[in-house]
């Protein structure tokens, strides 16, 4: 016997143009096909149905009807998962969806603040003076490259800086070294190079910070159900302003009578697509005792930790959370235009190193 491959196109040999690997094998096997199934395999459109042996022209008829006919969906028959005993395993109370969790910028610091950033492209720097550092027209751009941004890589394309000097592009240090040709000062805009480009064109793409807000927003046709928030605060925290939290929805959706006019909406009776309003009173938190007092469960701090490179944790950490699972449901509707607003009410970054909140979440299909 000798292990034979059948491949087809996952596009245009299933019936919905997609597969569930694990559904697909038990297909196989339940099939009338003499020959015994070896392994299911996929590489993007290329699927690979590995059999023990060549098929006979009447089994192999009947794995063209299977692939035919595959759903890719998961098999409402497929066998419990079970322990090293062969008793099923099952889990109470199993949630549906996809769990996904927001991060908002740091409170601390502008430069992360990538939300409301403006994009700004070709912009000729100024020499200070001795070729090696150049100044820009705006100060707090959006650093990419810090590990200030949890995931920062998923926003190179769209907030990442490029310099060019005579249109050709140059690289940037790594952090805490100088392999590359320039560092950036993230605070201030300005560019230093490793040697002089004094003479010539020096131009730089990059975002910098407008205002503090960030949304948290279910993708289209899906609702977040807020599971639980948390806020983290560096032991060297200075409050200088006020964080707000409010929902936001659109106006149709929640007040009777309200139509959409996109033409001519007079504000009263009509309004245009996508109008929105805030969903009940704001949470506003002016002080500590504000966190503090609202919060359901704190946690021990977390000591400074990683070493004092920027990769570590600088300072000790206070975490504070609201376990909404427990109490009541939150629940965002994207058809509903439902959305949460998170800013500080005057754009004042506060003092000291870390002030983050994270909010964790479940997306599930439809309302």
């Amino acid at each position: 016997m000798a292990a034979t491959n059948y491949t087809y196109s996952v596009a245009t040999d299933t019936a919905n143009a997609k597969v569930h690997p694990k559904s697909l094998d038990q297909e196989i096997r339940a099939s009338a096909i003499v020959i015994a199934l070896e392994g299911v395999g996929q590489s993007l459109d290329v699927l690979t149905i590995t059999m023990k042996d060549a098929l006979s022209t009447g089994d192999e008829t009947i794995l063209d009807g299977v692939i035919a006919a595959h759903q890719g969906t998961v098999a409402v028959n497929l066998p419990l998962p079970t322990n090293r005993k062969g008793v099923p395993i099952v889990m109470n109370d199993w949630r549906a969806g996809t769990p996904t969790d927001f991060i908002t910028f740091n409170w601390c610091d502008k430069t992360t603040w990538f939300g409301d950033a403006a994009r700004v492209t070709d912009e000729a720097l100024s020499d200070s003076g001795d070729g090696l550092t150049w100044n820009s027209a705006q100060t707090f751009w959006i650093c990419v490259t810090c590990g200030k941004i949890p995931q920062e890589h998923r926003l190179t394309e769209t907030h990442g800086t490029i310099i060019k000097v005579d249109s050709a592009t140059m690289t940037e240090n790594p952090q805490g070294t100088t392999d590359g040709d320039y560092s950036v000062n993230y605070d201030t805009g300005d560019v230093t190079f490793n040697a002089s480009q004094a003479g010539k064109t020096v131009e730089a793409t990059y975002s910098y910070a407008v205002t503090s807000t960030i949304y948290i927003t279910p993708d289209a046709t899906r609702t977040l159900r807020l599971t639980a928030v948390e806020v983290q605060f560096s032991d060297d925290i200075d409050l200088t302003d006020s964080v707000q939290f409010d929902i936001e929805g659109y106006i149709h959706a929640f007040v009777p009578g309200i139509t959409v006019d996109d033409v001519t909406p007079n504000y009263t009776t009509s309004f245009p697509t996508g109008f929105r309003i805030p969903l009940g009173s704001p949470r506003i938190y002016k002080t500590m005792m504000d966190f503090i007092a609202e919060a359901q469960r704190a946690y021990p701090m977390i000591p400074a930790l990683g070493g004092a490179s920027w990769r570590g944790l600088i300072k000790p950490v206070y975490v504070m959370r609201w376990p909404y699972q427990e109490d009541a449901t939150r629940d965002l509707v994207a058809d509903m235009g439902m959305r949460i607003r998170i800013k500080l009410q005057n754009d004042i970054p506060f003092g000291g190193t870390h002030a983050i909140a994270t909010l964790y979440a479940v997306s599930t299909n439809g309302s």
